[in-house]
């Protein structure tokens, strides 16, 4: 039930500037840290892989995007790990060189990270994506 929630109050935020050409809290937090071209970026991969069938989502090469610096915003995955879950439901694979555990100590967290993408998996809706400890930005906590 808090995922469910939690999932909710994404979409909502996501989707609250929709209305306007007002930026979104998102787009104003990743222009703050110099990371707008990469959140443009994720939000079109997303979008893109999103909008493909099945069919055409195994045909995706693992490496399509591998390289690409994009920033997301998303919410804690279930589990204990620094995961994410991002638009469109998207699960983001967080993986950092550290190995640190870059989540704070709450029920329910949001963050924005900017890193590299490693691979996609479209058809199961992974992105997995290496993060520098310091461009993981605690967004929310609950």
């Amino acid at each position: 039930m808090k995922a469910f929630a939690i999932l909710l109050l994404l979409c909502c935020s996501l989707r609250a500037a929709d209305s306007t050409n007002a930026p979104t809290p998102y787009e104003i937090m990743a222009k703050s840290y110099g990371w707008s071209t990469n959140l443009s970026r994720g939000k079109e991969i997303v979008q893109k892989l999103a909008a493909k069938s099945p069919e055409e989502s195994q045909k995706v090469e693992i490496n399509a995007y591998r390289g690409e610096r994009v920033a997301f915003a998303g919410v804690g995955a279930p589990g204990g790990s620094n995961d994410l879950v991002t638009e469109h439901g998207f699960y983001l694979r967080v993986v950092n060189r550290s190995g640190k555990d870059l989540r704070p100590q709450s029920v329910w967290w949001e963050v924005m990270i900017c890193g590299k993408i490693l691979q996609v998996l479209p058809e199961n809706k992974i992105i997995v994506i290496e993060v520098e400890d310091k461009n993981w930005k605690i967004i929310q906590t609950g």
